[in-house]
C-alpha cells in the first residue's frame, strides 16, 4: 500500500533532521533525498527549496519537544522546581532524541536567522510552554524579573552544551576527578548552576 502524502513528508523530515544535525545548511536536498528513499522530484515537490526544508526540520523539533514538555507539566512548588522542570524535559528529550537537539544547536549557532523565524512563527500562535513557566514564576516571585525569552535560550543553551560535553568526556583521560556519568546528577548539577542565576530561594524563618 502506497505511503499516505502526510507520512512521506514525516519521514522526509525525520530523515532531513539526521542530515541536518550531522552536515548543517552544507547538506544537499539530494543528501536528505537518499535518506528518505525518493528522488529530488518527490523532495521538490514537498518543499520548495533547501531552506524551507531546514526551517521546517527545526519547527517538528521544536513542536516535538513542545508535546514532550506538555506532558509532563505539573504543579510547581517554587523557583527551584520550575528551573528542574525544564532541565528535565530538556535532558530527558535529548536522551530519546540525540539527532534533534543536534539541529537545534546548530540552528542556534551557525543559523540563527532560521531559527529565529521558527520562533517567531510560534509565538505569533501562543505563547510556548516554557516561557508560561516561567513568567508565572516571575509573577509569583518565585523566578528573577528578566526576559522571559532570553532566560529559557539560556537555559535550553546550557542544557544542550550538557548533552554535548558528555559525549566529549568519553574520549578526555585526565589526572582529574570526570563529571559523573549518571543522568540524575548531572541534572542536578546543572538545575544547580541555573538556579543561582535565576531563582530566588527564599529563607524560611527559624521559629
Amino acid at each position: 500500500m502506497a505511503r499516505s502524502k502526510s507520512a512521506r513528508k514525516a519521514d522526509i523530515l525525520d530523515a532531513a533532521v539526521k542530515v541536518f544535525a550531522a552536515h548543517g545548511l552544507k547538506a544537499t536536498i539530494r543528501m536528505v533525498g537518499q535518506a528518505a528513499g525518493v528522488n529530488s522530484a518527490v523532495m521538490y515537490y514537498y518543499f520548495e527549496n533547501k531552506q524551507v526544508l531546514f526551517t521546517e526540520s527545526i519547527r517538528m523539533v521544536l513542536s516535538g519537544f513542545l508535546a514532550h514538555l506538555a506532558g509532563t507539566r505539573r504543579e510547581f512548588h517554587d523557583g527551584q522546581d520550575r528551573i528542574r522542570y525544564l532541565v528535565d524535559g530538556v535532558m530527558d528529550y535529548g536522551a530519546t532524541h540525540p539527532d534533534g537537539i543536534k539541529l537545534i544547536s546548530v540552528a542556534m549557532i551557525l543559523h540563527a536567522d532560521l531559527y529565529g523565524q521558527v520562533m517567531s512563527d510560534i509565538f505569533k500562535r501562543k505563547i510556548p510552554l516554557p516561557l508560561e513557566v516561567l513568567m508565572e514564576g516571575m509573577r509569583k516571585g518565585e523566578i528573577r524579573e528578566t526576559n522571559p525569552i532570553l532566560a529559557w535560550l539560556n537555559i535550553l543553551g546550557a542544557c544542550i552544551f550538557n548533552l554535548h560535553t558528555r559525549q566529549v568526556m568519553q574520549f578526555v583521560h585526565a589526572p582529574l576527578p570526570l563529571p559523573s556519568a549518571d543522568v540524575g546528577q548531572r541534572k542536578a548539577a546543572l538545575t544547580g548552576f541555573l538556579l543561582d542565576g535565576l531563582a530566588v530561594i527564599k529563607k524560611t524563618k527559624r521559629s
